[in-house]
């Protein structure tokens, strides 16, 4: 359900279509057959627009003839809204000392003295969150919100002096809820880097010769190999009438199986003979994606008995290695990294063959010494298994948090409403007003100025420096943290 079907406006509000309040224009089309290159200006993107944030570590140019430069320059207060993608995420542009335009996938939103422009930024956002744009949006696999759609949205509309108080309340709210938020994603990062740290402390420890690590090749610890067994959709039976077949989505790239989606298949004592699992197998995904090959997992209790598909090649190590142990350090970066070498690749397949694994060097240990750093990793482990969900959980709570929020905010009910401000519909009377003044025509779409044969045309002005966006203001934040 949308966010629009869901408000109920008070007294003094009014509904009303974007177009009817706002000014709206679409970037410059980037035609690099038609660039002269002699009049360079910087131009911001879809990916430079996030919510609430201008991204300006990459910005790049593009060729804008001078008489037209006036009309895809951006002003301090802009509203600056993607047109594809993640259509409607937006943000305020707060101006710079240069020029700056804008591309075809933005559309400029300049509204009313009837609208404030943070107002509709967190509306938008709350319309984008709830599926309120969905209806106005166009194309089935890559949705855009064009701008005719886009005119049409319905804006809740206060009065004015409450659209400025909703928008501290929400600031004054939101900037609790984006701190927290932030220090949830320290935490993400942080149990991350701890698994990481770990790993790479047993795959290559710096001094491993003096602790009596042995660095061997791969190959010399394995006992057996085998390549899976090659079964299609015409195999495949119901659960109670055949053999769990684990494929190659069922390994996940932190080294543990993924058993939320497993099918079955038929299998003879023949077949179990030559393809069932047993408990401390090692499964090396050696066909996949270039990003994905190599992932590897260890079979345990719960897959015992088990059949594996032609995608997985399964690996028995000799005893002076437990398997534990073993598939710690081959997902490993510094494992991980040195078999990507070993890629062979075809069209969308990447392949990594036993005989090339086999070559892959191998930090050794003695045995008791495995045994040690596999218990203090399942311990970091287990802590982490703990923090994660919290973590999930805490966002989840975070993002419902926001929305109720907004929905307060836009229903009327996060601040007080005040009898003597002035009413909206006075404002929508205003807006027309001042759009008969201009000469308009009940439309407030931008257009781009008609060339006049022997007119003159202004001097381009010249792109700003790069260095003149310094680092630290290299993101227009709209809530100061």
């Amino acid at each position: 359900m949308s966010g629009l079907s869901t408000l109920e406006l008070p007294a003094g509000w009014a509904m009303a279509p974007l177009g009817a309040v706002a000014d709206t224009a679409l970037g410059k089309m980037l035609d690099k057959a038609k660039s002269t290159a002699q009049h360079t200006v910087p131009y911001l993107r879809n990916v430079n627009v996030q919510w609430g944030r201008i991204d300006l570590d990459d910005v790049l140019s593009m060729d804008i003839p001078p008489e037209q430069q006036n009309f895809f320059a951006l002003q301090a207060g802009d509203l600056l809204v993607c047109e594809g993608g993640e259509f409607g995420r937006c943000a305020v542009w707060q101006g710079t000392s240069g020029y700056m335009a804008f591309q075809k996938a933005l559309h400029r939103i300049r509204p009313t003295s009837a609208l404030t422009v943070r107002y509709l930024r967190y509306f938008l956002e709350y319309l984008a969150t709830t599926g309120g744009l969905t209806k106005f949006s166009t194309g089935s696999t890559i949705k855009h919100l064009p701008q005719q759609r886009l005119r049409e949205v319905p804006i809740a509309l206060p009065p004015i002096a409450e659209q400025h108080r909703i928008v501290e309340a929400l600031e004054d709210h939101l900037s609790r809820l984006d701190a927290a938020m932030h220090l949830l994603d320290r935490v993400d990062r942080a149990t991350s880097t701890l698994d990481l740290a770990h790993k790479l402390a047993i795959s290559s420890p710096p001094d491993y010769a003096e602790a009596g690590w042995d660095v061997v090749a791969f190959g010399d610890l394995i006992m057996d190999s085998r390549g899976g067994w090659s079964r299609s959709r015409q195999h495949l039976v119901p659960s109670t009438q055949g053999t769990p077949y684990l494929k190659m989505n069922n390994i996940t790239m932190s080294g543990k199986l993924d058993l939320s989606n497993v099918v079955h298949v038929t299998t003879t004592d023949e077949d179990l003979g030559k393809y069932q699992l047993k408990h401390g197998d090692i499964l090396f995904n050696n066909k996949n994606s270039a990003e994905l090959v190599g992932k590897t997992a260890m079979v345990d209790s719960q897959v015992t008995g088990w059949v594996f598909n032609e995608n997985i090649s399964r690996i028995r190590l000799i005893d002076s290695v437990l398997p534990e142990f073993a598939i710690l350090q081959m997902s490993s970066p510094r494992f991980r990294k040195e078999i990507r070498g070993m890629r062979s690749a075809s069209t969308n397949v990447s392949a990594i063959y036993t005989r090339d694994l086999k070559r892959a060097s191998f930090f050794l240990p003695p045995v008791d010494v495995q045994k040690k750093l596999v218990a203090e990793y399942e311990d970091v482990t287990y802590a982490l298994d703990r923090t994660r969900p919290t973590v999930r959980y805490a966002r989840d709570r975070g993002a419902s948090l926001r929305l109720a929020l907004f929905h307060r905010a836009f229903s009327g009910r996060l601040v007080p409403q005040d009898p003597a401000d002035e009413a909206a519909g006075v404002l929508l009377e205003r807006a027309e007003a001042e759009r008969e003044a201009q000469g308009g025509n009940g439309k407030r779409v931008a257009r781009l100025p008609r060339k006049t044969a022997g007119a003159a045309v202004a001097p381009s002005p010249p792109p700003p420096a790069r260095k003149a966006i310094a680092p630290a203001t290299a993101v227009q934040q709209e809530l100061p943290l």
